[in-house]
């Protein structure tokens, strides 16, 4: 299957960006400073993250539409982990 980005095509995508504020609000997800990339490495959390971009996909399949998942480690910069304690060569990001 020839798959194109989605500049390429004129196919309609959803897109979620609002990874941190569902986890919180509507699954209950501790986030301190609002950082969502120390989750990659929770045991814990992978399920819930794993659970919520399939209800993304999901909602998407039903429109028609395709879809553009948000990603956990855009505030992996450094100064947020300074501000949360993480130490760089603990994180391979």
């Amino acid at each position: 299957m020839n798959r194109l980005l989605p500049h390429k095509t004129d196919k309609r995508f959803l897109v979620f960006a609002a990874t941190g504020t569902d986890l919180i609000f509507n699954r209950g997800v501790e986030l301190p400073g609002f950082a969502s990339f120390p989750l990659v490495e929770d045991t814990e959390a992978q399920p819930i993250i794993v659970e919520q971009m399939h209800d993304l996909m999901k909602v998407a399949a039903e429109a028609d539409l395709g879809c553009i998942i948000d990603t956990l480690t855009w505030m992996a910069n450094r100064d947020v982990r300074r501000r949360l304690a993480i130490v760089w060569t603990d994180w391979q990001i």
